[in-house]
């Protein structure tokens, strides 16, 4: 795509979560006016619902090009955080004690090994800690611990004081913000060479555009089939819960990670556990499954979770693709529509890198190396 002309061009971005609202104020960097089209209201998706746990490592399960991809974003946040917060005037909550990985088992044991000779376990300042160091600071853990890693760079940021920050700035930025609108159908032009979106409908009045910026979550596949081109984007549902100490109080520093779980110490002495994957559609009703799950999972990481008073649990609905890696670049076939969705879990964490390299994809047509992995293309063709 040639390079916008900054003073007379629009991008329309259809998703008014935390992805959608940063590509928005990165374009504002640009001197690109950006219109986001939320069907519900701004965060109502997977970022309102989200935890906000900024680990690479454990939001992807695994090790490679995905995890290189996160550890940029986390670089990142720091200055994406120190702008949000000059510009919106309010505090954002960053609990900086940092994240414990611990292992129960022998399989987890021999995952917390692989840290000796990771390349980025000198940058995320890693220490690795016997059963007796992890439980000297860490008196709450399960007594059967085997060792433990301490990452004191992977910390957790609270996404519904984010999502409130970053609308304020993207509005100060002269973002339009418009919620309440569904799209329903895109019109194009073709030519000789790429089709070319024009305008969205819906059922209120049209959005003439520029560019169009996919960023609807689990949402984002109904906008490929309008488009001709298949976003093999699912909805998975995530249920969390937060509990109150008991007569034993937690004491809880760090987040503590394993068995595919994790505890968050929150606002008010309260916890964060979470989190499920069930494929259920768009059911967002949490289960007594959920509740359960969540519990047994966490409990075994810390048994004094049992003496808590339950507090609330609610779902959200992570956008999955079949290889669990976000969708993100200009859509092939077309000249100007880009696609920023499918981010499963990982949706806080990639919310900062995921703005700049689409908004810079956009203005100048400059495609970051961090998402050649992750462009559209690899799932096929247009229908």
């Amino acid at each position: 795509m040639s390079e916008l002309n900054a003073a007379a061009s629009d991008v329309l971005i259809i998703g008014g979560g935390l992805i959608g609202l940063s590509i928005a104020w990165h374009l504002a960097d640009h001197g690109i006016h950006a219109v986001v089209l939320e069907r519900d209201t701004v965060g109502s998706g997977a970022s309102g619902a989200a935890t906000g746990l900024l680990a690479p490592v454990t939001a992807s399960g695994r090790f490679g090009h995905m995890v290189d991809f996160g550890i940029e974003s986390l670089q990142y946040y720091s200055e994406f955080l120190s702008f949000v917060r000059e510009e919106s005037q309010q505090e954002i909550e960053l609990q900086t004690a940092g994240l414990m990985r611990i292992a129960i088992d022998s399989g987890a044991e021999a995952m917390l090994s692989k840290f000796d000779n990771w390349p980025h376990a000198k940058s995320l300042e890693m220490v690795r800690l016997s059963a007796t160091e992890a439980l000297s600071i860490a008196p709450y853990i399960s007594p059967d611990v085997r060792g433990a890693v301490i990452s004191p760079m992977e910390r957790q940021v609270n996404p519904r004081t984010l999502l409130k920050c970053l609308r304020k700035c993207c509005m100060k930025r002269g973002v339009s913000i418009i919620e309440h609108e569904q799209a329903r159908s895109i019109s194009d032009i073709s030519g000789s060479g790429n089709k070319r979106a024009i305008r969205v409908r819906t059922d209120k009045e049209d959005y003439c555009f520029d560019a169009l910026v996919i960023a609807s979550g689990a949402w984002s596949a109904d906008l490929g089939r309008t488009l001709g081109y298949a976003l093999p984007v699912r909805p998975m549902k995530g249920q969390v819960l937060t509990a109150l100490p008991g007569t034993t109080p937690h004491n809880v520093q760090f987040t503590v990670y394993g068995n595919h779980s994790y505890i968050i110490p929150g606002d008010d002495n309260a916890l964060l556990l979470g989190s499920t994957s069930v494929n259920s559609g768009f059911d967002t009703r949490p289960t007594l499954k959920g509740i359960t799950d969540i519990v047994a999972s966490t409990a075994q990481m810390m048994p004094s979770i049992l003496d808590s008073e339950f507090q609330h649990t609610w779902c959200g609905l992570r956008p999955a693709t079949p290889d669990y890696f976000p969708i993100l670049g200009r859509l092939p076939s077309w000249d100007n529509v880009f696609v920023a969705t499918g981010h499963y879990k990982n949706g806080i964490l990639l919310t900062p890198i995921t703005g700049k390299v689409i908004a810079t994809e956009i203005y100048c047509g400059d495609v970051s190396p961090l998402i050649e992995k992750y462009r559209p293309d690899r799932f096929c063709s247009s229908n």
